[in-house]
């Protein structure tokens, strides 16, 4: 394209050129650049821009160095850098980068010489070279530039103040790009902090000057919302929500009265076909085809403004239920940064308690020795005088044993006596009740009664002490944010993700879709820290809805498109019924204790009727005695009655539960082995997998249900792939893993290895392959753990 601008076209000195030949060249550079070339030619229009900029800008170059008028030669020059400033912008449109640079920066020497005579362009050049460092990566040099334009903006703004002047908006909005372009600066240099106020003073800009896109500014809101989210600043997070509320509604409300417009011109449009036919008939069908034609271009032009509005209405559709899901992730934020200190604050609770009893115990220890290793001064002397008056007989009857055998022998008694008192019997030895303990503790009666006080009021004390897992106050963080905060938080933003999915759905929208399911599953899983963990039915209903909200799902996606998505919703489901399974365990623990409970009772019960039995056998009664006691009989036989009911009843619970296990765990480990899948078996086509099943009666169902889907499916599938194999452990581990997904890969596997072998089967059998399933994959995850060296993987499994 040429321009049609030539050096012939301007004036010969630099007067002429400034008032006559410069705002027709500008105007000409402003249509040209206005100008959306085809995609084969999409510099066209801006090549023939920098053409007209060069011919000018070449000329008053010239001209300036000719003048011997100072000012006016000055005043040329500063054009030229204003001109300068254009072509720079231009080239740099163009990918020219190194040419717009050199350009940028011979105007910048000049400009920054009477900084503001064009505050403007001298902002805008910063702001570009700027950006330029920032695409070369060297961020350092970039925010160099950026604060020079910060530095060059204030300085305006305090000349402007001194002498009373409105600031100019072109200024301001420039000053506005650069805090903007700082932001993404601060970004890349990890400076996150620093980056989200400088977004925040942005946003705050913009809404203060009115120049922005309400969309772009909803969506960079949520992206500033989420990070302070991320960084645990919530009322930031909220603050910016709150107004990009309002500027939500401000759009809704621009939008409805833009439609209205759009159907008032349309009504319009179509009276004036009416009112216009009459008249085309009269005219004897005159100029027919030529108002055919304008009818028709009208009716294109119509069809085409339909459709870009119709887009318009998606696009504000789609920015709105962005808003509604940031909205929603922030309150899920919140409750999961409740749940996390709930949880430390048991652990510490609980580890407090621990290190209490271990203190009381070691408290007990050491004033038992105490009382142990006293000696008073009334035991010594008694064990002296003992002491004395053996040596005595000894001396007086050692040489007379055979002559007086009774009195040796009374001798002998309270020898024996004394021995005894000292718990030195002949006969026997001492009970060690406490090892390390001397054996003449307790001869003084009052020493021992001392020594039983003590001990009985220690370990009185000891057994009142408060059990390690029991606890009725309310830590500081459950007064905070309980039960009823945590519901609220959980319905809100449930229903703002639920509003979100309205737009969001899984037929165009399904990396969307998937990532807003999940997160309304990490709400199901963050209540249940709210919750006892003894109330197995409310945990238990919390995590299975997390498995049914997304298991549906999985079987709809293409698994060769959206591989990874199936493979994190797979390793939600599976971890939501590994838990259903632990919680089952659990709760069949529960039955069992409380059967046995019951066991006790009854035989309780049963010997108190054979007691009563007894009883009357052996004794003659009045009608009177014999009617009580058999009234009794019948009461206590009634409490016999009810307790094996509830036996019973507790057993066929126990078995419901433990078919409940069954259940979860085979469900667990199909859906590890679906996450699993793309590192274990690349060449899986995920179809015609398996539960695992423990019965061996159904495994043989399953096994010729297999068969026959297998042969019916295997002229679908390509020979190259087969289906997932729920009971082989890989050859060797893979090497496709990313590093920060290994962790996760090894506690699946142990995770799988604990499922196979933690819960009883009937079957020797099958209890014999579930234990050989079960350390294959231990060994396997200890292979896999030595050969790539991750840390903590046991611990975090433990």
């Amino acid at each position: 394209m040429s321009s049609g601008f030539s050096s012939s076209d301007l004036a010969n000195n630099i007067t002429d050129i400034l008032a006559n030949d410069l705002p027709r060249f500008t105007q000409e550079f402003q249509r040209l650049t206005a100008i959306v070339d085809s995609d084969s030619e999409p510099f066209k229009s801006k090549y023939a821009a920098r053409d007209v900029i060069v011919v000018i800008r070449d000329k008053l170059k010239e001209l300036a160095a000719k003048e011997q008028n100072l000012e006016l030669a000055e005043s040329a020059l500063y054009t030229v850098a204003d001109l300068g400033y254009l072509l720079g912008i231009v080239l740099l449109d163009c990918e020219e980068r190194t040419p717009g640079e050199q350009i940028l920066t011979e105007s910048i020497d000049i400009m920054e010489r009477k900084p503001n005579e064009n505050t403007v362009a001298l902002l805008n050049s910063y702001n570009q070279l700027g950006i330029l460092w920032a695409n070369r990566s060297d961020f350092d040099k970039s925010l160099s530039f950026l604060r020079k334009a910060e530095e060059a903006y204030s300085v305006e703004k305090e000349n402007k103040k001194s002498i009373s002047q409105k600031p100019d908006p072109k200024a301001e909005s420039m000053h506005t790009l650069t805090l903007f372009y700082i932001a993404q600066v601060m970004s890349k240099m990890g400076n996150g902090m620093e980056s989200a106020r400088y977004c925040e003073v942005t946003l705050a800009r913009q809404l203060e000057f009115g120049d922005f896109d309400a969309e772009d500014w909803l969506g960079n809101c949520c992206a500033l919302a989420t990070h302070y989210s991320n960084d645990k600043e919530f009322d930031r997070a909220h603050k910016c929500l709150l107004e990009a509320d309002e500027v939500s509604k401000q759009l809704l409300s621009d939008r409805e009265t833009k439609l209205n417009e759009i159907k008032q011109k349309k009504n319009k449009s179509n009276n004036k076909d009416t009112n216009s036919e009459p008249q085309q008939i009269n005219n004897n069908k005159s100029n027919t085809s030529e108002q055919q034609q304008q009818q028709k271009d009208q009716q294109e032009d119509q069809e085409e403004d339909e459709i870009i509005e119709k887009r318009k209405d998606e696009s504000i559709k789609q920015t709105i239920a962005g808003l509604q899901a940031t909205r929603g992730r922030v309150i899920l934020s919140q409750l999961k940064d409740a749940k996390e200190k709930k949880e430390k604050e048991k652990r510490e609770k609980l580890e407090k308690q621990e290190k209490d009893e271990i203190q009381k115990k070691e408290q007990f220890n050491d004033q038992l020795m105490k009382l142990v290793n006293q000696r008073t001064d009334e035991e010594k002397e008694e064990e002296e005088r003992i002491r004395k008056e053996k040596e005595q007989i000894i001396e007086n009857h050692g040489n007379e044993q055979n002559q007086y055998k009774t009195p040796i022998k009374e001798e002998n008694e309270k020898d024996n006596e004394s021995s005894i008192v000292n718990n030195k019997s002949p006969y026997r030895k001492p009970i060690d009740i406490h090892p390390g303990v001397p054996d003449n503790v307790g001869s003084s009666p009052m020493r021992k009664a001392k020594t039983l006080a003590s001990e009985e009021e220690l370990i009185g004390n000891l057994i009142l002490s408060p059990p390690l897992k029991q606890s009725n106050d309310k830590s500081p963080i459950g007064d905070a944010f309980t039960l009823t905060d945590a519901s609220q938080f959980f319905k809100e933003s449930h229903s703002l993700l639920l509003k979100a999915l309205d737009f969001f759905v899984l037929d165009g929208f399904v990396s969307e879709h998937v990532a807003i399911q999940m997160d309304i599953v990490a709400l199901y899983e963050s209540m249940t820290a709210f919750y006892d963990e003894t109330d197995f039915s409310s945990q238990a209903k919390l995590h299975k809805r997390r498995a049914n909200i997304l298991e549906p799902i999985i079987p709809q996606l293409n698994p060769q498109n959206f591989k990874n998505i199936i493979g994190e919703m797979a390793h939600e489901v599976g971890e939501a019924y590994n838990r259903l399974a632990d919680i089952k365990i659990a709760q069949a623990h529960e039955f069992s204790h409380q059967i046995s409970e019951l066991v006790q009772q009854a035989n309780k019960e049963m010997k108190q009727i054979e007691n009563q039995k007894e009883n009357e056998k052996n004794k003659e009664k009045d009608s009177k005695q014999k009617e009580i006691e058999k009234t009794k009989e019948v009461e206590i036989t009634e409490k016999f009655k009810e307790t094996t009911i509830k036996q019973q009843n507790l057993n066929k619970q126990i078995n419901v539960t433990l078919a409940l296990v069954n259940e979860y765990s085979a469900k667990a480990i199909k859906y590890f082995r679906i996450f699993l899948a793309p590192f274990d078996q690349p060449q899986t086509d995920y179809s015609g997998y398996q539960e695992y099943t423990f019965n061996k009666e159904k495994e043989k169902q399953q096994q010729k249900q297999g068969i026959s889907s297998s042969s019916s499916s295997s002229s679908s599938s390509s020979s190259n792939r087969h289906p997932i194999q729920l009971t082989t452990v890989p050859p060797q581990p893979p090497n496709n893993a990313p590093q920060d997904l290994i962790p996760i890969y090894l506690s699946v596997h142990f995770s799988i290895a604990r499922l196979f072998g933690r819960f009883p089967v009937t079957e020797k059998e099958v209890y014999l392959r579930n234990i050989r399933l079960s350390l294959d994959e231990y060994n396997y995850a200890v292979k896999y753990y030595d050969t790539m060296k991750v840390k903590d993987v046991f611990e975090q499994e433990a």
